[in-house]
């Protein structure tokens, strides 16, 4: 099987791919497109720019501190079950 990039609703193949490998059996499940400069060039410019309800939709101030915040929680949380130091987990 080949699993190739899809972009603007096309399919398009990359020059370059790489094996996804079942770790159980070694059995090669497919070859997959690998992206590089040219396909995420193409994909961004199919995109287009943003409209102007999405561009309007930002986070509010303090949003990423407060995630920052509740992953170093639960960070902290996990290593107090594995027995890790904190600075293990991250």
């Amino acid at each position: 099987m080949q699993i190739e990039h899809l972009i603007d609703g096309k399919a398009v193949e990359s020059r370059e791919t790489f094996q996804t490998v079942n770790p159980a059996t070694q059995e090669v499940l497919a070859d997959v497109a690998a992206g590089g400069e040219a396909e995420v060039n193409a994909a961004v410019a199919a995109a287009g720019p943003r409209s102007p309800e999405v561009a309007a939709r930002r986070r509010p101030p303090g949003a990423a501190h407060a995630q920052a915040g509740r992953t170093d929680r639960a960070a902290r949380a996990g290593n107090r079950r594995d027995r890790k130091p904190t600075t293990a987990a991250r």
